[in-house]
């Protein structure tokens, strides 16, 4: 086998193999455009009817999955299974019923005097972070609306590709309607953004991803017309205006330390009122000396393991510039811990 042909996967929590995938290339890549386009032309003149049948067939085959698709997802990002169950399963079949919901209005309500159309082909790049939720989010809600997608998972979260490549056969989505593409080359997103036969681009990732792809779109794209909407990674900041107790620190210490920072929606700065500074940190002090690392997806500890291993330096970048600006510095410990994790702090 040829080893740089090949994506492997390691557990987060032990840093074992959890498996490895064949890397496409980019004609593989051309040939999934072809198909996509060839499948379009008769999907587009889908009626919502069909649309409506298919999108209960694949509800039904995500509801059967369900304990797979947690476990998958949870392992590929390093979280737990409740926290995976919560926030990315469940909003996921939200998403399904609410699509559903959406295109019965839309049946039952919409104007005769207005004419809807489909895009085309639709390239979806999803972050690694709550992918399951994303794909959802993104890819079937274009399919519902009459394109054809193809799907470029993260080289980290490949599991969701091939949880939905089943659901989408047991759901009998005709071939050619959504595809997946699995690759680590900046190429693959580069040819995602220019090539003539996609006409839409939705995009979920880092700043520097984001700002890459409309860097192209810019150079390159911009003369196709070409539809583009990205969504970065950004933090957020969290307000509370009461005393701690158990329920909101524990609420604050989950948008800070679930996914170590790495997850879209984490917090990056807690405003308090003054008057309860003190209990604050009191709180957030105890909260992180109960801390242990999470060892499993079965752990519900917050502190989990960081799926980019290299993301170790740059939180070594930020703690030295808090040493540097003198900032009050709340740790957990790190005695006897793995490569794979490293103190969260305030």
């Amino acid at each position: 086998m040829n080893i740089s042909s090949y994506l492997t996967k390691h557990n987060p929590f032990t840093q074992d193999v959890l498996y490895t995938h064949p890397k496409q290339n980019l004609m593989d890549l051309v040939k999934a455009i072809q198909l996509a386009n060839k499948a379009y032309s008769e999907w587009k003149n889908s009626s919502l009817d069909d649309r409506l049948q298919l999108l209960e067939k694949i509800k039904a085959q995500y509801v059967l999955k369900k304990n797979e698709i947690i476990l998958s997802e949870a392992l590929d990002q390093g979280l737990s299974l409740d926290f995976t169950a919560r926030a990315n399963y469940q909003i996921g079949l939200q998403l399904l019923e609410q699509f559903k919901t959406e295109l019965t209005s839309h049946r039952d309500l919409a104007a005769s005097d207005k004419l809807f159309y489909a895009s085309g082909v639709v390239a979806v790049i999803l972050s690694w972070n709550l992918s399951n939720r994303l794909f959802i989010q993104k890819s079937i809600a274009a399919l519902m609306a009459g394109n054809t997608v193809i799907v470029k998972v993260s080289s980290i979260a490949i599991s969701t590709a091939l949880q939905w490549q089943e659901i989408l056969h047991l759901a009998g989505v005709t071939e050619g309607l959504i595809q997946f593409v699995i690759s680590d080359a900046t190429d693959f997103k580069k040819l995602l953004v220019t090539h003539p036969g996609i006409k839409a681009v939705t995009v979920t990732g880092s700043l520097a991803t984001c700002a890459a792809i409309l860097k192209t779109q810019n150079e390159v794209a911009e003369p196709q017309f070409k539809k583009i909407q990205i969504n970065g990674g950004t933090k957020n900041t969290c307000v509370v205006l009461d005393a701690p107790d158990s329920k909101n620190t524990q609420k604050v210490m989950e948008t800070f330390l679930i996914g170590q920072g790495q997850l879209a929606w984490n917090s990056a700065r807690l405003f308090i009122l003054e008057k309860f500074q003190k209990e604050w940190i009191q709180a957030l002090e105890d909260s992180f000396c109960d801390l242990k690392p999470s060892n499993s997806v079965e752990d519900r500890s917050l502190w989990g393991p960081i799926v980019k291993i290299h993301n170790a330096v740059k939180y070594n970048d930020y703690k030295k510039q808090a040493v540097d600006d003198q900032a009050k510095i709340i740790s957990a410990k790190a005695e006897s811990v793995g490569s794979q994790f490293v103190p969260p702090l305030f």
